[in-house]
């Protein structure tokens, strides 16, 4: 399995400027960058858009709670 981080609002997967999509085969991993996300988002004053991060499991398109 492959979990990324999917931005809802926009329908779009998260890319980072030097590595690309953040993807990994590890849900704790996809937990902790998702965790790192929404730390970012309250820094930048963004707490309202922290429900639109969310982490999916790629190959069934699911989304992980």
């Amino acid at each position: 399995m492959r979990y990324t981080l999917l931005n809802k609002l926009l329908d779009r997967k998260l890319t980072h400027p030097i590595y690309g999509v953040w993807a990994t085969p590890d849900l704790d991993e996809a937990r902790d960058m998702l965790d790192a996300c929404k730390e970012h988002l309250v820094i930048q004053g963004l707490t309202g858009l922290q429900d639109k991060f969310v982490i999916v499991e790629e190959e069934a398109g699911k989304e992980i709670l």
